[in-house]
């Protein structure tokens, strides 16, 4: 929940020119050809952003 208390709550995607995704590393530090877009909620009294998710973990 966010820091306001109130519930006036949204889910949606972080997007930048595009999807934000998030790209693991393997153990040498080089990224892996995998990805998946990042779900958010945010409260559109405060703009508090929370939950990150991975929207399909089984790509990762």
């Amino acid at each position: 929940m966010p820091k306001c208390g109130k519930e006036n709550i949204v889910k949606g995607e972080l997007q930048h020119s595009g999807n934000v995704l998030f790209v693991p590393k393997d153990q040498s530090g080089i990224f892996v050809n995998k990805a998946s877009n990042i779900l958010a909620y945010a409260c559109k009294d405060c703009g508090y952003i929370f939950n990150l998710t991975l929207e399909n973990p089984e790509n990762i």
